[in-house]
């Protein structure tokens, strides 16, 4: 679109609504990359399919989108919403749970590149137990956690998609980060 820089999102959500495909185009170019990175958070392989089908559900709805304040707020919740109905719908299917290693041992293992099979694994065990030490810590710990040192978001990236303070995110990251090692002190990791 012209003018992004001076441009009005609420005039550009209000026009989505309306019906303008540019306006609506522009949305999905703008948030897609967002929300795929959130998705991936719940299900890994699955995320560019659900972003897809949330986009096609919202512009069923499209009419929603004028009374949208905060876009990415509400696009992190749709996602949020999209991959637990996804992960409800193919619970046992396809053995997908909820953040679980296995829907993520494809990222884990890409983490690792190296040649040395026997430092690979090591490395390997310990990042699956970090990960799973991470997720033990509950949303309001984790999700920043991933986030930011998994997903390379900014503080106020973060503050933006979770839709709190900066301050506060620095909180849980620092409360996180203490929970961690006290967590990998005690099982004798560090």
């Amino acid at each position: 679109m012209e003018g992004e820089g001076s441009l009005n999102i609420q005039e550009v959500l209000k026009n989505a609504a309306d019906g303008d495909k540019k306006s609506f185009d522009f949305l999905i170019e703008k948030y897609s990359n967002k929300m795929i990175t959130i998705a991936e958070i719940y299900v890994r392989q699955e995320a560019e399919d659900i972003v897809q089908n949330a986009w096609m559900r919202i512009y069923e709805r499209k009419e929603v989108l004028r009374r949208v304040e905060n876009i990415e707020n509400w696009l992190f919740y749709v996602v949020k919403n999209h991959c637990m109905d996804f992960l409800r719908k193919h619970r046992g299917k396809r053995n997908i749970s909820k953040i679980s290693i296995e829907a993520n041992q494809e990222y884990i293992d890409s983490l690792i590149h190296d040649d040395d099979v026997l430092k690979t694994i090591l490395e390997r065990q310990s990042k699956v137990v970090l990960y799973q030490k991470i997720i033990s810590l509950g949303e309001l710990y984790y999700m920043p956690i991933i986030l930011h040192y998994f997903k390379n978001l900014s503080l106020k990236e973060i503050s933006e998609t979770l839709d709190v303070p900066v301050s506060t995110i620095k909180s849980r990251l620092y409360t996180a980060r203490q929970l961690l090692k006290k967590s990998l002190t005690n099982n004798n990791w560090i």
